[in-house]
């Protein structure tokens, strides 16, 4: 059998001009067909050692409750949580940071490592938030003495003050607006 380079097309070839325009390429078409085997070859490579998928569920840290349209973030990229707190996060290379945030929540950091059984391509990461909680006291303007009964609310919940006039609210957005009630 003849080396590829010293086939001849013989008459019936040269009249195609697929083939012939072939044969003329034949060497950089050669070429073409060993990048894509390289190319190929690399991508089985990164997909077997490089990025992972991640996925999780974002939870508030007290409650346990899973949290709907929480953001987690990788190097720009965000993905935004379902109803029932889950996100799943494409290429994320090992070591990265994840972030993930919500309103009314600290953002808290984690991040995955490589895994220790080859091909692995996905990995899972839970994150709990925990709440934002503004507490304070109302007291009397003019004698300074603590005011119990009095009706704080804001973000739709609403709590007492005490006997020493103290209040607790959590998982208040950045603009919540709060206000204040008394009788009398």
């Amino acid at each position: 059998m003849l080396p590829f380079h010293r086939l001849s097309l013989g008459e019936e070839g040269r009249r195609h001009p697929l083939l012939a325009a072939l044969w003329l390429m034949r060497d950089k078409l050669t070429v073409l067909v060993l990048l894509a085997l390289l190319a190929l070859g690399l991508a089985a490579f990164l997909a077997s050692h490089g990025a992972l998928a991640v996925t999780g569920q974002v939870r508030d840290a007290e409650t346990a409750t899973p949290l709907a349209e929480a953001a987690v973030s990788v190097l720009g990229r965000t993905a935004h949580t379902d109803s029932v707190g889950h996100y799943r996060l494409a290429a994320v290379a090992p070591g990265m940071p994840i972030v993930a945030q919500a309103d009314g929540y600290h953002h808290v950091v984690g991040q995955v490592g490589t895994p220790r059984r080859p091909f692995v391509h996905e990995v899972a990461l839970d994150l709990a938030l925990p709440p934002k909680v503004l507490a304070g006291s109302v007291r009397d303007a003019a004698t300074g003495a603590p005011l119990a009964g009095v009706t704080v609310s804001g973000d739709g919940q609403a709590v007492t003050t005490d006997a020493a006039g103290t209040y607790r609210l959590a998982r208040l957005r950045a603009s919540s607006t709060l206000h204040f009630q008394a009788d009398g």
